[in-house]
């Protein structure tokens, strides 16, 4: 009865600490990637600066392989998307090495940061090195927030 007990407790504290929610990209999973003229979805240049750029490109399957990767459970997935850590608007591409699963509420704090430096890039005043810096940053470290727990779900 004893040994039981202890399964039982040992299995519930497994279970209760199996999924972390990802706040931040996995520096050793998502490290970034910017689009070049060899990708299959090479869109063009932009800006002055002649960034390369691809279209939007991620299948079912690749977003399917990024939440695996990342251990997202399914019951969870409708409260993550799947991002891209460099923008596509700032030179990123689909690889997998630039998507991660980001948290809805995650999300939510950089809401107009990605807008704000795709239209400064755009006119000239500040470089995609630049703008890709500051959004790495707050990617890497976002405001504290207590994402909705999904175990419920």
């Amino acid at each position: 009865m004893v040994r039981s007990l202890v399964v039982l407790l040992s299995l519930l504290s497994f279970y209760a600490n199996a999924f972390e929610v990802p706040l931040r990209p996995d520096p050793e999973v998502t490290t970034g990637d910017l689009c070049t003229p060899h990708d299959g979805d090479f869109e063009g240049f932009r800006y002055k600066e002649n960034v390369p750029t691809c279209y939007r490109d991620v299948s079912r399957e690749r977003k399917h392989e990024i939440y695996e990767t990342y251990g997202v459970p399914q019951r969870c997935r409708k409260q993550y998307t799947v991002d891209h850590y460099i923008p596509l608007s700032l030179g990123g591409s689909n690889q997998p090495a630039n998507l991660w699963p980001e948290h809805k509420d995650i999300k939510a704090t950089r809401q107009n940061l990605e807008q704000s430096l795709y239209t400064q890039v755009r006119a000239g005043l500040v470089s995609q090195r630049q703008a890709v810096a500051v959004i790495v940053e707050a990617k890497n470290n976002p405001p504290h927030v207590d994402p909705r727990d999904c175990s419920a779900n």
